[in-house]
């Protein structure tokens, strides 16, 4: 019995994070709680439905012998096994955690993105100032609560420090509308692929880079954790100087 609960247990696991896997810009942590989540109302549903199947289907069976209505549950069982099998290929649970691509100390990659104000920033343009990158989606919290930070960053160094935002998978509608019910005025370029985004690295945002006159990485920044205003702030003071 408890063999037969653990293979089911890693079952709607698997299910659970393959749910959460369509879902974007999921930190590490919002991701492992979101599939327990999901792994508990399918457990739920599950148990309901074999209890339902029970009482409805079988329980008319009883005169024919217990034998012939534990056949059946196993079937409903069966059944249930497969259904959640279809679902494995979907699950991310193996999935390898690759390497950042951009170190501190690295030089900023060649790469060219159109910004919102019609400008286009490039690789070669970021080397040759003081810059700073932030790959974001909207829809991820820690890059809600990291963006409003770079906004006033923004407002007080924009003519000394070039600015670039980049959204990771998210089209400039998205984007556009996000900017307009929370104020922001920070040219973006909408990226609705991780092009871009997989010069740098391969997991994570916000992903903040603070970078010197060289193009230099100096500081890195993800959600571990989000860093507040004072700490990019003293960054950008840092590559400054």
């Amino acid at each position: 019995m408890m063999k037969h609960m653990l293979r089911l247990s890693v079952l709607l696991l698997c299910c659970g994070s393959a749910v959460v896997q369509k879902l974007p810009a999921l930190t590490v942590g919002d991701y492992a709680i979101s599939a327990l989540l999901c792994s508990v109302v399918l457990f739920v549903l599950l148990a309901f439905c074999c209890w339902w199947l029970r009482e409805r289907c079988f329980g008319v069976l009883e005169g024919l012998g217990h034998r012939f209505v534990w056949m059946g549950s196993c079937a409903v069982r069966m059944l249930c096994m497969i259904a959640l099998a279809m679902v494995l290929p979907c699950s991310c649970i193996e999935e390898e955690m690759k390497e950042d691509v951009v170190m501190i100390g690295d030089r900023l990659p060649d790469f060219s993105v159109q910004m919102s104000d019609g400008t286009v920033l490039t690789g070669a343009v970021l080397r040759s100032t003081s810059s700073v990158v932030m790959f974001f989606h909207t829809s991820c919290p820690d890059c809600r609560q990291a963006l409003p930070h770079v906004q006033r960053l923004y407002d007080e160094y924009s003519n000394r420090v070039q600015f670039a935002l980049i959204s990771r998978e998210e089209n400039a509608a998205s984007v556009e509308a996000y900017w307009g019910r929370n104020g922001l005025t920070m040219p973006y370029s909408a990226q609705e692929n991780c092009q871009v985004y997989e010069l740098f690295a391969y997991t994570r945002v916000p992903r903040i880079y603070v970078n010197d006159t060289m193009g230099v990485v100096r500081y890195i920044f993800t959600d571990s954790p989000t860093p507040t205003n004072d700490v990019l702030s003293e960054a950008i003071k840092a590559v400054l100087e």
